[in-house]
């Protein structure tokens, strides 16, 4: 449970700008995959975290809000 809220901390506090429009995955509270497509997105996790759990999130364009 701790690395899930260590995931959710680093995906609300980190200069994700880079990312806009993009899925992205967190691992260990860093982004360890990105692209357009999120089954490839969670496949290079999948191999970057060892098959551990990772959390895959698209990150909003600038000027969208979204609610969780």
């Amino acid at each position: 449970m701790r690395n899930v809220i260590k995931d959710y901390n680093a995906y609300m506090n980190l200069d994700l700008s880079a990312f806009e429009g993009l899925w992205i995955a967190i691992f260990n509270g860093q982004v360890v995959a990105s692209g357009a497509n999120p089954k490839k997105v969670y496949g290079e996790a999948m191999g970057a975290s060892k098959n551990k759990m990772v959390m895959l999130a698209k990150v909003p364009e600038r000027g969208v809000v979204e609610i969780l």
